[in-house]
């Protein structure tokens, strides 16, 4: 039965990838791979999560989050997972849902250069410098060599006021 699983986990994925716009019959096909996996593993966060790719490519957004959810629901813990759900959310305008998950992956220490973006993001357009400089510290210390996160952060920075800090943090961003 792994065996099987396995097998029609990866023709779903292939589906997937082979995929073009939200009409590609493959996707079709995807689907019904989908299914029979689903009747080998029924609980199998990993379905979830080929469902909710499926429905992104077809189109349907708010179905691809519901099924994101619940693949982390299901014990989904890989960051590309809350990044896409993340994105999504972002999309769709549901910016107190997003900034959930992002607390989530804080508390986990999880993060990468793009939630870390899509976190300041969220903090500056609920109003709020002094969330986004945070989040961007955050970002710093989770990622220092990551240039992208000094640049952030000088941004910000500057935009507060603090031009020497920012100063600091775009030459840093230069060393690396």
């Amino acid at each position: 039965a792994n065996a099987m699983a396995a097998a029609q986990f990866y023709q779903v994925r292939r589906l997937l990838l082979q995929s073009g716009g939200p009409q590609d019959p493959l996707l079709a096909k995807a689907e019904q791979s989908l299914q029979k996996l689903s009747q080998l593993q029924p609980s199998a966060s990993t379905n979830q999560l080929l469902l909710g790719e499926l429905l992104e490519r077809r189109g349907e957004l708010e179905s691809a989050v519901d099924a994101y959810q619940q693949a982390i629901k299901l014990g989904e813990q890989r960051l590309n997972v809350y990044e896409r759900l993340i994105l999504l959310l972002y999309q769709l305008n549901r910016f107190k849902e997003a900034e959930q998950y992002i607390a989530q992956l804080n508390d986990r220490s999880a993060t990468s250069a793009g939630l870390s973006t899509l976190e300041i993001s969220l903090a500056l357009r609920s109003g709020g410098l002094d969330g986004a400089l945070e989040a961007a510290r955050r970002g710093v210390i989770q990622r220092p060599r990551d240039p992208l996160a000094f640049v952030w952060l000088g941004q910000l920075l500057s935009s507060s006021g603090k031009q020497d800090e920012a100063e600091r943090s775009f030459r840093r961003a230069i060393e690396l």
